[in-house]
């Protein structure tokens, strides 16, 4: 993605079940209160086809990092992310 070294910014921040409200089947994927939210931010300058490829990556090695997930591809949630492209 043309990522320049070390522009890494993170915020990582957890809530209360009763603080985060989410829709437990919206558009047909399926939560529980395990649910764990990725947003990215990305300058101009990326293509659709880069993005979804970057999501993709995220997904798998998700998956391969919390073995309770047995494969990326199972990720529902992944395949609606990409549509707000």
């Amino acid at each position: 993605m043309n990522v320049p070294e070390r522009d890494r910014f993170q915020v990582i921040t957890e809530h209360a079940r009763n603080r985060l409200i989410y829709n437990a089947s919206y558009l047909g994927v399926e939560r529980s209160d395990g649910i764990v939210l990725v947003q990215v931010f990305l300058s101009k300058g990326r293509t659709t086809q880069q993005k979804q490829a970057f999501y993709a990556g995220v997904a798998r090695r998700m998956a391969s990092a919390m073995d309770r997930f047995r494969d990326a591809a199972e990720w529902g949630e992944w395949s609606v992310i990409a549509m707000y492209l």
